[in-house]
């Protein structure tokens, strides 16, 4: 895989927090893409997924330790993104652009190899529709810890062989890589598609379902991101 042109002046600093030292969370090179997301070097296969559903869709990383199954739309090849976990560990009903009083959500397309992932995962560990995909390793009623997913990746990433460099890479920077990627192949109104946040009335998840409109047609968007796990 070639990394973006002119990388390394490529920075995007307009998404994330600043740390304590003021800085902004960095992204990886495709090359580092690749070598991450390799499954030998994953002892919890659940890693394994969790990061990968971090780097394919326009999802923050509080957002995946609150999917639910029921936001899948394995039809659609979509998935609906409703809510995230606090850092206390509980799940609000609506993004982090809305309010209890005026939810919203979005809807992102998802490539057919996260999604394949997804299933054979649900499957494996019989996860209800309304439970956790990613659960707690002492808690499996409580979403994945912020805590082990970031511990988990700085050990990663030094077992892929990764130097930093002096960047701040986190969780968040998948999420980062993403928009990069699909930014660097789409036009940027096409590729800020996936993002756009419509305002609901939150009733039956179901019947919310039902309601919605076919995904809309984000060209190209589903398949680069396949190239990202490719």
């Amino acid at each position: 895989m070639n990394d973006y042109p002119n990388y390394k002046k490529q920075r995007i600093t307009n998404h994330g927090a600043p740390d304590r030292k003021g800085r902004r969370t960095d992204i990886f090179t495709l090359d580092e893409i690749t070598r991450l997301i390799n499954p030998e070097l994953y002892t919890d296969k659940v890693l394994h997924l969790y990061y990968s559903c971090c780097l394919v869709g326009d999802l923050r990383a509080e957002e995946v330790r609150g999917l639910r199954p029921k936001q899948i739309l394995f039809d659609r090849e979509a998935l609906i993104v409703d809510g995230f976990v606090k850092s206390d560990g509980t799940r609000v009903e609506y993004l982090r652009q809305g309010a209890k009083i005026n939810p919203k959500f979005r809807i992102i397309p998802l490539p057919d190899i996260t999604l394949n992932l997804l299933r054979k995962h649900l499957v494996e560990h019989r996860v209800s529709e309304d439970g956790f995909i990613f659960t707690g390793q002492t808690e499996p009623d409580k979403p994945i810890t912020a805590r082990y997913v970031n511990d988990n990746l700085r050990r990663i990433i030094k077992k892929a062989g990764i130097e930093p460099d002096g960047r701040k890479l986190t969780v968040q920077s998948f999420r980062l890589t993403y928009i990069l990627f699909i930014q660097s192949l789409l036009s940027a109104h096409t590729a800020m598609k996936p993002a756009v946040h419509r305002t609901i009335r939150m009733t039956d998840y179901y019947e919310k379902k039902l309601a919605v409109e076919p995904v809309p047609g984000i060209a190209g968007a589903d398949s680069a991101a396949a190239n990202l796990l490719s």
